[in-house]
C-alpha cells in the first residue's frame, strides 16, 4: 500500500469542521463506518487487523467490503509514520475462523463512524470513535519514507490541522487501541 502519514486530534466541535471543509472547497467523498477487530498471535506476538467497512458515497452508493491489515508502526513528534500492508477479504467470518485455526486470539475491538473528505490528496475523515470521542484524521499515502518527504507532508498535514482551527495541543500521539485499552483518558 505504501507510507501512511498521519495525524489525529481531539475534535470539540464536529459541526464547526465540518462546515470549514465545505469553505475551503474539500471534495466530500462520503460517510463510513468501520468495525475492526484487532488479532494477536501470541507465538510470535504479531497483530493483525480484520476491518469490515460500510462506505456510503455522496450519492447513495453503498459500499460493504472486507480487509486484513499489518503494519510496522511508528510515531514522530505525534504523527504515525506506517508501513501499511492490507487485502481484501471476500467473508471476514471465515478470515476470523481461520485466525482462530492458527492460534490467533481477539485482543481488542475498534468501531469508528463518519464522514470523509478528500482535500489537496489528503484523506480527511472526521470521526467518533466508540467509547473514545470526536477526532479527525489527516492521512496521506507517501511512496517514500526520506526524511525530507516525511517533513514536507507533515508541514502539509499541519497547515489543514490549522485551517480546520484544531489546536496543534489536541494531537492525539497515542494509537486508538492503546485509548481503548487502558482507558487513560
Amino acid at each position: 500500500m505504501g507510507i501512511e502519514i498521519e495525524l489525529k486530534a481531539w475534535v470539540d466541535d464536529p459541526a464547526m469542521v465540518s462546515q470549514i471543509f465545505t469553505a475551503i472547497g474539500a471534495e466530500f467523498v462520503g460517510t463510513f463506518e468501520k468495525d475492526d477487530c484487532y488479532w494477536i498471535f501470541p507465538a510470535s506476538l504479531q497483530e493483525l487487523r480484520i476491518r469490515k467497512e460500510v462506505k456510503t458515497d455522496p450519492s447513495g452508493i453503498v459500499v460493504q467490503s472486507s480487509c486484513v491489515t499489518y503494519k510496522t508502526k511508528e510515531i514522530q513528534d505525534g504523527i504515525e509514520i506506517n508501513d501499511e500492508q492490507e487485502f481484501d477479504v471476500s467473508d471476514a467470518g471465515i478470515f476470523e475462523k481461520l485466525f482462530i485455526r492458527l492460534g490467533a486470539i481477539p485482543k481488542i475491538t475498534k468501531y469508528k463512524q463518519g464522514q470523509a473528505w478528500n482535500y489537496n490528496g489528503i484523506t480527511a475523515e472526521l470521526l467518533l470513535v466508540r467509547n473514545l470521542g470526536h477526532f479527525i484524521e489527516l492521512e496521506f499515502i507517501s511512496d517514500s519514507r526520506d526524511t525530507q518527504t516525511v517533513h514536507n507532508i507533515k508541514s502539509r498535514l499541519m497547515d489543514l490541522l490549522s485551517r480546520l482551527n484544531i489546536s496543534t495541543n489536541r494531537i492525539e500521539p497515542r494509537y486508538y487501541t492503546d485509548l481503548l485499552i487502558h482507558g487513560d483518558l
